[in-house]
């Protein structure tokens, strides 16, 4: 049975169904969040560059509120029926699919730091497609000219308002604009798929040589938005870990006061368990190594700074009862205090985090 326009259906569908599955998960209808969006497969040169190469199709799917999600469907609809029905269902999909891989391309090579998503660079592509078949119809042809005319208010606004508004990805919309345009004539009905596929497997390998240059150039880097999100993650089981150890604490010092458990053996305890389960803590929360930040993040720098800061100081308490060691009663206040303040710094820094911003 033949359906009309069967695969822009499916292909907005699919981008609706993930859309609604992250509002579902916790994304902000309206905005989007940075954190959920890196999270389920946002463009990010830092990822991407090391290995997370599947992002580049997976950020095709999302969207930065339904606004973004309504614009590019809009657009996909209107364009995406026209090259369906002249290159056919599958050619039509190669088409967009790897459009939209070279407009994630170009913004992993663009930007170093943005966090891109959306289907414009796939939809672009389409348009880039339509705008080879329109030009090469000849100029006389009657079918094509009130479409050269619109493809041309299409382009300048679509430059004008690109570069009027920051947060516009026009690497990946110039990027798809000009890949659609080699496939279109790539994937041309008038080519057998045998010649068809050869001429994407050329275009594949380019992508890929161009992505090779480019890991090679930028080494194993990192960002601020990557390591916040990461050690978010880790502060989160911070939390509990250290919950269930003030808990385990508390059960042995009630031991020691119903005289079930002797100071000796709480000290043994101390050293044997909870000193080097703290320890362990500190480790996973100190700073990494292992690669290069792009940009470095005062907000990531205070957080973790506080909460070492609030290991440390109950690291020294839990040391010097665990080592049997003569400590003040003004030393033991001051570890107190500071364990104190550095949770409260935590809880304020935790209470008003900046919103990490994309292009």
């Amino acid at each position: 049975m033949n359906l009309p326009s069967l695969m822009t259906w499916i292909l907005i569908g699919l981008n609706a169904l993930v859309f609604l599955a992250s509002v579902l998960a916790g994304n902000d209808l309206l905005t989007g969040s940075p954190e959920l969006m890196l999270e389920w497969g946002a463009n990010h040169a830092p990822l991407t560059l090391n290995g997370e190469y599947w992002r580049l199709l997976t950020s095709m799917f999302l969207h930065w509120g339904v606004l973004h999600l309504g614009m590019n469907m809009l657009a996909l609809w209107s364009g995406g029926r026209i090259v369906e029905a002249w290159y056919g269902r599958w050619r039509y999909c190669l088409l967009y699919v790897f459009s939209g891989l070279a407009g994630s391309l170009a913004s992993t090579w663009w930007h170093a730091e943005a966090l891109g998503a959306g289907a414009s660079g796939a939809v672009f592509g389409v348009f880039g497609a339509i705008f080879i078949v329109a030009m090469l119809a000849g100029k006389r042809n009657p079918q094509f000219q009130a479409l050269r005319s619109n493809l041309w208010m299409f382009i300048v606004y679509n430059a004008a308002f690109g570069f009027a508004i920051p947060q516009i990805d026009m690497a990946a919309h110039v990027a798809g604009f000009l890949a659609g345009g080699v496939l279109a004539l790539a994937l041309r009905p008038a080519w057998h798929w045998s010649k068809a596929l050869l001429a994407l497997a050329v275009f594949v390998l380019a992508g890929v040589l161009v992505l090779s240059a480019m890991q090679s150039g930028r080494g194993a880097t990192s960002s601020s938005l990557v390591e916040r999100t990461r050690f978010q993650a880790r502060l989160d089981s911070f939390g509990q870990k250290a919950e269930a150890l003030d808990k385990r604490l508390g059960q042995w010092v009630d031991a020691v006061r119903n005289d079930k458990m002797s100071e000796a053996e709480f000290r043994e305890r101390l050293q044997q368990e909870l000193v080097p389960a703290w320890k362990q803590q500190r480790a996973v929360l100190a700073p990494e190594a292992q690669t290069q930040a792009l940009a470095p993040d005062p907000y990531l720098a205070a957080l973790r700074a506080a909460v070492l800061d609030y290991i440390d100081a109950r690291l020294a308490i839990l040391e010097a009862i665990a080592d049997n060691t003569e400590i003040s009663e003004q030393q033991a206040q001051q570890w107190q205090m500071r364990a104190r303040a550095a949770a409260q710094r935590l809880r304020e820094l935790q209470t008003t985090p900046p919103r990490p911003g994309s292009p």
